[in-house]
């Protein structure tokens, strides 16, 4: 039984109705039985889960009552959306035998760290929750299930939030930025206020261990390969080609690790996987954004403030906002952290938290690469009117090409040697 492959459970998961009701019978002390003919289902933020299924569940009871659980929604640890996803980026690519048993091998490794990421967001959900600060945005939980040596499945019941998620072709103001950043920052104090035998729970693979697994050469040649094919811009294709010759360089992980020591940052809890499909907003009827949620934590771990940064302004800046910006914004995220520690000073200095923004830069933008080669694949293969296309690829070209700019830029300051 493959995280990679379909089930014949609920939504096509491993998981059961049974496993469901025994886990909120253990956790939430409810003895319930879901009729499973009415039960209605709809799978929400489809191909936005690298790592889950995510699932809505309006519930119908054979017996037992629970008003929490009458809409809810499922996450269901799953890897089916990341081989669909992989094989969008693959499309139109000529690989070898070689080139596909590495895949395939990539993935079973892959599986193994999932299963440790999915019980690794538990924790922080159930951790973090339990401080009732609502600044942090996260979502209620109801009940989980984590792997086991004897258990192969896992899975989260959480509260169902009326909100969006905007893809990575459209850009948010700067003042809507400072609302996630203000998130990020209650989330960070609480970390580095928590005891550290409360912490410890959480503790677990660094970035760099989990990205060294997942980012392979191959892959991100792949990548930078359709992203230049797609996009056919001279600028974009010159840039995909001189950041080609850096890939070797690009996955060295070890810089997530060794920069935060070197500039004495540390102790705090990010994200890890920030990037637009991880917020959820709500519309006011001016059409302004309200932050409501920042989920997916699987990838969250200790490590520096500025990983999310760097990853969520190339994905939610236009590449112009970001380049200008970039500096003011990592100063208010700054002035939140210290509001929210009450008195206490952080754990780093502003200063040094900005040199952790550029020496980091080239590291954090290679692992959110993937998340435009997918898209980018998705709407070749997508109906939409021409007119709408070139919107969202002029909008793409705009960001990646910063982007590709970017890279060599801090590649030449940070890295060459």
């Amino acid at each position: 039984m493959s995280l990679l492959d379909l089930g014949t459970g609920i939504m096509q998961t491993h998981v059961v109705w049974k496993d469901i009701e025994d886990t909120i019978k253990e956790q939430m002390g409810v003895d319930l039985k879901f009729d499973e003919d009415h039960t209605k289902l709809e799978e929400i933020g489809e191909k936005k889960g690298f790592l889950s299924r995510i699932i809505k569940v309006q519930s119908v009871f054979k017996s037992g009552e629970c008003d929490e659980l009458k809409t809810f929604v499922l996450k269901v640890c799953s890897l089916t959306n990341t081989k669909s996803m992989a094989e969008t980026m693959q499309n139109g690519m000529e690989l070898d035998e070689k080139m596909k048993a590495e895949f395939e091998e990539g993935f079973a490794k892959f599986e193994i760290q999932a299963k440790k990421l999915h019980n690794k967001e538990v924790d922080f959900l159930e951790l973090f929750t339990k401080v009732k600060d609502d600044k942090m945005k996260l979502s209620k939980i109801f009940f989980s299930k984590k792997f086991t040596e004897i258990s192969n499945i896992g899975f989260i019941g959480m509260e169902l939030v009326n909100g969006i998620s905007f893809p990575i072709y459209e850009n948010f103001a700067v003042d809507e930025v400072e609302q996630v950043l203000k998130g990020l920052a209650a989330i960070n104090a609480q970390s580095i206020m928590m005891p550290e035998d409360k912490s410890s729970i959480i503790q677990g693979n660094s970035l760099a261990e989990v990205q060294q697994e997942m980012m392979k050469e191959d892959m991100l040649n792949n990548m930078l390969d359709l992203i230049g094919n797609v996009l056919p811009d001279p600028e974009i294709k010159e840039g995909v080609e001189e950041v080609k010759k850096l890939v070797v360089h690009l996955l060295d992980m070890s810089r997530l690790d060794t920069v935060p020591k070197e500039l004495n940052i540390g102790n705090a809890w990010v994200h890890g996987d920030l990037w637009n499909a991880n917020l959820l907003w709500q519309l006011d009827e001016n059409k302004h954004k309200k932050l409501v949620k920042i989920i997916d934590f699987q990838i969250t771990h200790f490590g520096c403030p500025t990983e999310d940064m760097i990853r969520f302004f190339i994905c939610g800046l236009s590449g112009k906002d970001r380049q200008e910006k970039w500096e003011y914004l990592v100063e208010r995220y700054y002035s939140y952290l210290k509001e929210f520690l009450h008195g206490e000073e952080p754990p780093f200095s502003l200063e040094n938290l900005k040199k952790s923004y550029e020496q980091l830069f080239v590291t954090c933008g290679t692992l959110i690469l993937p998340a435009f080669g997918v898209v980018v694949g998705e709407q070749v293969q997508s109906d939409l009117p021409q007119d709408e296309k070139t919107r969202i690829f002029d909008a793409l070209k705009e960001k990646l090409m910063a982007l590709l700019k970017d890279f060599l830029h801090y590649y030449d300051i940070y890295h060459r040697k």
